[in-house]
């Protein structure tokens, strides 16, 4: 404040000073802090929201104009007077419902057949899974039934009237069966897409395990006609004792489907673990890995028996090459009835005849005491249009005299394969190579068949002459 003398002149000034620095600081802090908090605001959230009261229960979102529904996500944290007392709530949110649907698509992607919606292989494994533990410590509390639909004629539904008219088909089989599943007299049950043709579906039953399926019809009518198309269905019953088999029945149709089909359409058969049928089946399967194994690391060996005439001196120049396969667990040396549907079955026949064949030809530059060695081929090799030019660079490939070779071949695979099988005689006969007709009276051949099988050596069914000693019937008649 100014000091004045007695003429009223200000003669000094006289105050008290304070150090304003730190609150400066603080002042602009804030103002940075402000700044830094609306800025994070700005991009962090959709909206900010704030409500009275001691609870905060829900917030209101009115819909757009479409009427769609929204969802949002949203955070805060209450308000406090002085004392501490909640007064309030303010937060932030942001509209996730393009994220939600998002996710919604993805899960569906992720569980569903796109085209039939069903349930895809994973989701209903992993909700066999939940429908069977459960039941694990008291097994006669619920019982369960494993169901595959088969389509019959399916395939002619695509080879006539296209692959639309086969979606479609798939789409009404599906619509069909969730309907059914739908109705208040039926269990909750869950259906899935398990190949292009069949579906599986999962239901609880009554403890007696009864339940009641219908032959149902489903017309479709494309440009080219109406093809009627029913269902076969194989019944799984499935226990917590056998949750194992059920999980793994679920992966693949039951092998009794095929058989079903030959013993008659719309039928409805209850799998057994222990049928014959069923067990050839996964012994075929069994052989198939052992099968390709030995095929990948040489573990096929040959053996030679001799073809000697009646009555002649032992001269064993002609032989036939016998194939044998080495077990890997035991050492146990297989014969083909054991590992030989499974490869005709699976398409490894026509790999295990060209090893046949390179071996046996290896074989004969090793002993040229034999002249004549005899060769079996799978008919399904003979289907195969490749497999003519594979055996002739193999018999390219090796210095052997291809007269020293002679292939047998069946008189079914022969007559399957005609236009193969002849093609495949004349070509290598024209080489030199020989042909044998095998098993002939047993198939489908008859003498008139042999005036266009161009072969040079015929061998009859053993089934006619192994008891020929001591069975008058297989004995030759005496006139």
């Amino acid at each position: 404040m100014p000091v004045r003398n007695e003429s009223a002149q200000v003669i000094r000034l006289m105050g008290l000073t304070e150090d304003i620095t730190d609150r400066i600081d603080a002042l602009q802090r804030a103002q940075e802090s402000e700044t830094r908090f609306r800025d994070l605001a700005e991009t962090a959230a959709e909206f900010f929201w704030e409500v009275d009261g001691e609870r905060f229960t829900q917030i209101e979102l009115v819909s757009d104009d479409r009427g769609s529904v929204r969802t949002v996500s949203v955070s805060g944290k209450p308000v406090r007077d002085d004392t501490g007392t909640i007064v309030g709530w303010r937060g932030s949110g942001s509209d996730i419902s393009n994220a939600c649907t998002l996710a919604n698509q993805l899960t569906c992607q992720a569980t569903q057949d796109e085209l039939t919606g069903l349930l895809n292989r994973r989701e209903f494994s992993r909700r066999l899974d939940q429908l069977i533990w459960p039941i694990a410590g008291d097994p006669l509390d619920s019982h369960h039934v494993l169901c595959f639909l088969d389509l019959d004629q399916f395939k002619v539904v695509n080879d006539t009237c296209g692959h639309v008219a086969g979606d479609d088909l798939l789409r009404q089989v599906s619509g069909l069966l969730r309907s059914t599943s739908a109705r208040p007299t039926c269990s909750p049950a869950s259906v899935a897409t398990s190949s292009a043709s069949s579906c599986t579906a999962l239901a609880s039953t009554t403890p007696s395990g009864s339940s009641t399926l219908s032959s149902r019809h489903s017309p479709i009518g494309p440009s080219s006609g109406t093809i009627e198309s029913s269902q076969s269905v194989p019944v799984s019953a499935s226990c917590p004792s056998r949750r194992r088999a059920a999980r793994s029945t679920a992966c693949s149709p039951p092998p009794t489907a095929p058989a079903n089909k030959h013993q008659g359409r719309n039928r409805c058969v209850v799998f057994n673990p222990t049928d014959a049928e069923t067990v050839r089946h996964r012994g075929e399967v069994d052989a198939v890995s052992l099968v390709t194994k030995a095929l990948d690391h040489d573990e096929f060996c040959l053996h030679a028996r001799p073809i000697v005439r009646v009555g002649h001196a032992w001269r064993p120049s002609h032989v036939e090459i016998l194939v044998r396969m080495n077990a890997p667990d035991d050492g146990a040396v297989l014969t083909p009835d054991e590992f030989l549907p499974a490869a005709e079955r699976f398409g490894l026949a026509h790999r295990l005849d060209l090893w046949v064949v390179m071996h046996t030809l290896e074989a004969l530059r090793r002993a040229p005491a034999i002249t004549t060695c005899a060769i079996n081929l799978s008919g399904v090799s003979l289907g195969r249009s490749t497999f003519l030019q594979e055996v002739s660079e193999l018999l390219d490939a090796s210095d052997i005299d291809p007269g020293r070779v002679c292939f047998e071949i069946t008189e079914t695979a022969a007559i399957t394969n005609g236009g193969y099988a002849d093609s495949f005689i004349s070509s290598l006969r024209a080489r030199g190579c020989r042909f044998a007709l095998d098993d002939f009276g047993s198939g489908l051949a008859s003498f008139a068949y042999l005036k266009n099988l161009d072969v040079d050596f015929l061998k009859i069914d053993g089934s006619f002459v192994q008891n020929i000693l001591t069975e008058e019937v297989d004995g030759a008649p005496r006139w």
